[in-house]
């Protein structure tokens, strides 16, 4: 077996000890190299057997251990925070955006770094007192019929502050779980209070992202959609991601499986076929319906939301600035979407159907990386066989139990977020059709070589530019 030690950090056995639950949970395996240089894997399941019979044992005490870098990304070297006060205290933008270095505006930049300032420099009680005047704004227009530039001004600031504030709350968990452990966390209450304040925050601007849109790119200009930075593009996800499952409801509704039945001989059995035949999977993708379990059917308004918060925190865990295309080569050894999962799950009080949106949505079937690939190698990397039925699920726990190779709302949230970042990169360089320059290049580059996306949701997402966004797509034959 070749270990890539590029991937693992060396840790102590105490260390070990205090997370082992954490391991577990992340389902990671350790490495103990002895004095003489000879490598062992230690599985995770046989973890705390293998080293209750060597603790305090010469050769442990001259052993190396190593363990995965993704748990170190959770209880590594962070600032030096006080951890008697309830919150971070930091006080000093500088900083913030020395671990936050993709955060920084530059359209409007006095103006973000002086807010900014002034949001960071106050206490955590006080920011959430802001931030509920806001949301008590943001309810005066729950009746309001379209939403009219103020309203989506205000929708912008306040995802943008809520960005803001989380990050803050990372610094003080994360300083937490060095302390402790990652499980800790499951029951500490100050974890909950203001990630149920956000949930609720942002469920009502999910009910209100249903209302007809003045103008139907109405976000486009203004400043908390328009930059570069990890935060508007989050902003600009969620959005899209909220209005391409509206409307793939009403396609639903509409009746588009009988038409997806029809042409699916002719335009997706191969690429799904190829999908199954990459994976050895045990359903044959002959007709549609083999490919989900119960076909393609309507997202419920509680799901809406689930997915909206992944959409909004997919980047929670992305600190450095990265290309803006999410599969190019110079990515890799980015973990953000497994760092992100985990953040999710311990540190921000998130349910299943949220991180593990999250922690599939940079997986591409099995070109990218992501917690269900984590999974798959583990337990059936060289086998010809494995459990997976289905290619697409709508049940978080069929990934967790690998029955299903992908998960709705992540291969939703895998075309948002990759449309996003491509079309702030082409938009750089071309002033002309952007829409089409951009979904040419997805279809030939996602699902013209190795197969990345789903093409029927692909598709579903199309006919979502053409018919919310008014887009002109001419260069793409699904």
């Amino acid at each position: 077996m070749i270990v890539d030690l590029k991937k693992y950090s060396l840790i102590d056995l105490q260390k070990i000890k205090n997370n082992i639950d954490s391991i577990k949970d992340m389902r990671l395996d350790i490495i103990i190299i002895n004095e003489d240089g000879i490598l062992s894997v230690v599985p995770c399941e046989q973890i705390e057997d293998v080293l209750l019979q060597l603790d305090e044992s010469e050769y442990i005490k001259k052993s190396s251990i190593y363990v995965d870098k993704s748990l170190m990304s959770i209880i590594g070297n962070q600032l030096n925070i006080d951890l008697n006060k309830q919150h971070a205290d930091i006080h000093d933008i500088n900083i913030f955006y020395s671990l936050y270095k993709n955060c920084k505006f530059e359209t409007d930049k006095e103006y973000y770094d002086s807010h900014f300032n002034e949001l960071i420099s106050i206490r955590n009680i006080e920011r959430i007192d802001y931030l509920k005047e806001l949301f008590n704004k943001l309810k005066l227009f729950i009746t309001q019929n379209k939403i009219d530039l103020e309203l989506a001004k205000l929708i912008g600031n306040i995802l943008t502050d809520i960005g803001i504030i989380e990050r803050l709350n990372l610094i003080y968990h994360l300083n937490y779980i060095k302390q402790n452990n990652i499980s800790d966390l499951k029951n500490y209450q100050n974890v909950k209070k203001d990630d149920l304040l956000f949930a609720d925050i942002i469920g009502t601007i999910v009910n209100i992202l249903d209302k007809e849109h003045s103008d139907t790119v109405i976000f486009n200009n203004i400043s908390s959609f328009k930059d570069d930075n990890v935060i508007c593009h989050s902003n600009r996800v969620f959005v899209m991601m909220v209005e391409f499952l509206y409307y793939y409801n009403e396609e639903i509704s509409r009746g588009v499986a009988s038409k997806l039945r029809v042409d699916y001989k002719k335009k997706y059995y191969s690429y799904y076929n190829e999908i199954g035949k990459k994976y050895n999977l045990l359903t044959k993708a002959d007709r549609i319906e083999d490919i989900s379990k119960v076909g393609f059917r309507k997202i419920e308004q509680n799901e809406i939301k689930y997915y909206a918060r992944a959409a909004f925190w997919h980047d929670i865990a992305l600190v450095d600035i990265l290309p803006n295309i999410p599969i190019v080569s110079s990515n890799e050894g980015d973990n953000h979407a497994v760092l992100g999962f985990n953040l999710l799950k311990y540190c921000m009080a998130q349910n299943e159907y949220t991180y593990t949106t999250v922690g599939l949505h940079h997986e591409y079937y099995g070109n990218g990386y992501g917690t269900f690939t984590n999974m798959y190698n583990k337990q059936f990397a060289n086998k010809s066989y494995n459990n997976i039925e289905n290619i697409l699920t709508y049940d978080a726990n069929d990934i967790d139990n690998l029955t299903a190779l992908s998960y709705f709302p992540a291969k939703a949230l895998e075309i948002v977020d990759s449309y996003d970042s491509l079309y702030a990169r082409i938009s750089k360089d071309s002033s002309g059709n952007i829409v089409n320059d951009v979904i040419s290049y997805m279809y030939e580059n996602f699902l013209g070589y190795d197969i990345k996306i789903d093409p029927i949701i692909f598709y579903i997402f199309i006919r979502y530019l053409e018919n919310v966004r008014n887009a002109r797509i001419f260069d793409c034959p699904l």
